[in-house]
């Protein structure tokens, strides 16, 4: 296995092929206080000196200014939060958990959409030495494939996450006996807890693991070779058993890649979040010294608007990365399958 080879072309391919960005940026995109009553029945706070321990040692003659801007601070809240009530609270968290359930099935469509594009269109340029455009791209993602996909995780993890749900459950019996039986939890319990917990992170990470692996493979079987969901999974585990050797390696090399990337990353992020925070801050300074009044459908537009500045150059950071590994699984899935040989590269179709 020439790992340095798969690297490299994997490396070109990023490079070169810019339709792949898109799918890229998809994959990484896509992974008490109190409470009184107000003249509108509302639910309001009132700030007093000791919401502020820190400044208890006022001087007396500080009393005076020190209440006062407690008292802006209370007059703001009640301008601008004191019509809030129970009914309209609950009506926004009915849109906001709406609106979260509509983009994560919206997310979940993409995210297989996108990997089944980018093998595919990886896959294409290996065997044809031509370059597709991302739309045919999309095309090619939305097929069967994607849902097959879906499909086998939906077969494959969530069971497993649902045994080490119970395993984590169990390993708690010690204590939790303990405290029904009346008695105090003794340390004898706690080791108990603490050694059993860390022996199922153990078995967490191997499992999880191979998982991983097995599912790398199983993806590009059932997207390049056009098989369905159980001989996809089958296919995917004898391929695993047949090259585990390679297929730990390349994991390895590739955990050693990402290291290194999240490292390069450091100060890319330090400078989209001061970038982020400046211009939104800026803006939202500007609109309030012009503004008479702020109300909470600004205060929630600007707070989507941060986020959004700030995490779509990071996910397309990020994404530059997800299409290289992905890059790098196919050509490794094509090299035990057919060694990896030189193609003559077509310019991109648009």
């Amino acid at each position: 296995m020439n790992y340095t080879k798969i690297l490299k072309r994997a490396w070109h391919i990023l490079w070169h092929y810019p339709a792949l960005w898109v799918f890229g940026f998809l994959l990484a995109f896509f992974g008490g206080s109190s409470s009184g009553n107000s003249p509108s029945n509302g639910m309001q706070y009132s700030f007093n000196q000791k919401d502020f321990p820190g400044w208890n040692g006022f001087q007396p003659e500080n009393n005076g200014s020190w209440n006062m801007w407690i008292e802006k601070i209370n007059q703001y809240f009640e301008s601008h939060f004191g019509a809030i009530n129970e009914k309209t609270m609950l009506m926004w968290a009915g849109v906001a958990v709406l609106i979260i359930f509509i983009l994560v099935i919206l997310g979940t469509i993409l995210n297989y959409v996108a990997k089944t594009a980018h093998i595919r269109m990886v896959n294409h340029l290996e065997e044809n030495g031509e370059k597709v455009s991302w739309r045919k791209g999309f095309k090619w993602g939305w097929s069967v494939s994607a849902f097959r996909l879906w499909l086998m995780d939906l077969l494959v993890v969530l069971p497993i996450i649902f045994v080490f749900i119970v395993l984590f459950g169990c390993a708690a019996l010690p204590v939790l006996l303990g405290i029904t039986a009346g008695e105090a939890t003794t340390a004898a319990g706690v080791v108990a807890t603490i050694g059993i917990v860390l022996v199922i992170m153990l078995l967490a990470f191997i499992v999880g693991l191979v998982v991983n692996l097995w599912m790398k493979i199983a993806q590009r079987v059932c997207v390049i070779e056009s098989k369905g969901v159980i001989e996809s999974l089958k296919t995917g585990w004898q391929d695993v058993r047949k090259n585990l050797k390679d297929t730990f390696l390349m994991w390895l090399i590739l955990i050693a890649v990402q290291i290194g990337f999240g490292i390069a990353m450091i100060p890319i992020v330090l400078i989209l979040v001061g970038l982020s925070v400046g211009v939104i801050g800026g803006l939202g300074l500007l609109i309030y010294s012009v503004a008479s009044n702020i109300s909470i459908g600004l205060i929630v537009l600007g707070v989507v608007l941060l986020v959004l500045f700030l995490a779509i150059p990071i996910a397309f950071v990020r994404g530059l990365g997800e299409s290289y590994y992905e890059s790098v699984w196919t050509l490794f899935y094509r090299e035990i399958k057919t060694p990896l040989h030189t193609v003559i590269e077509a310019p991109a179709t648009e």
